[in-house]
């Protein structure tokens, strides 16, 4: 699903084995972003009770340079919202790579989300913006279950377990499980 500008509401929907081949555009070989939703600037995006299940962003003759958001590519002023959804098993080899939910702008809450099993690369990749992760788990993922490399990064309430590098890269937390300690209240 491709969004460029305006609004929109994605409810009960299922996105399984979708491959970002390039960024969107007919120009030739790109980055591929958002295996299976992209959205720049859309205002407000909310995605509710849906599942995305082995969705990817491939390198192959149609794609180089970065891979981002195997699920999910956020960016621009997009406001997003993610309410109880599950994200299992997105992603695809080979570097570089960049989480299955990644974020390059605008503000982005996620609640009562499930991150699991990605792939290659993170749950949630914070490259630019404001995200707010709230009563959520992101475990057994390749990499961070949250990787903050700019950006804003608040997390409450919720469980980062058994992911390979840590539980989060960053950010502030408050009453979250980690594996790792966070300084914070609750935790």
């Amino acid at each position: 699903l491709y969004l460029a500008g305006g609004l929109a509401t994605v409810r009960d929907c299922t996105f399984s084995g979708n491959r970002a081949m390039h960024n969107g555009n007919s120009d030739g070989p790109g980055p591929a972003l958002g295996g299976a939703l992209y959205a720049a600037s859309v205002n407000p995006l909310r995605v509710e009770d849906s599942m995305f299940t082995g969705n990817s962003v491939p390198l192959d003759e149609t794609t180089y340079g970065d891979r981002q958001g195997s699920a999910l590519y956020v960016t621009g002023l997009t406001t997003a919202s993610l309410v109880r959804c599950v994200l299992t098993s997105n992603g695809s080899g080979g570097d570089p790579y960049k989480g299955a939910i990644y974020v390059g702008g605008g503000r982005v809450g996620l609640t009562n989300v499930l991150i699991s099993g990605t792939v290659k690369g993170a749950g949630l990749y914070v490259y630019a913006g404001t995200v707010t992760v709230a009563n959520c788990t992101s475990a057994n993922n390749a990499d961070w279950g949250l990787l903050q490399v700019g950006g804003l990064l608040n997390v409450q309430d919720s469980i980062l377990s058994e992911n390979t590098n840590g539980g989060s890269s960053g950010g502030t937390a408050r009453y979250t499980c980690s594996q790792e300690y966070h300084i914070g209240d609750g935790n």
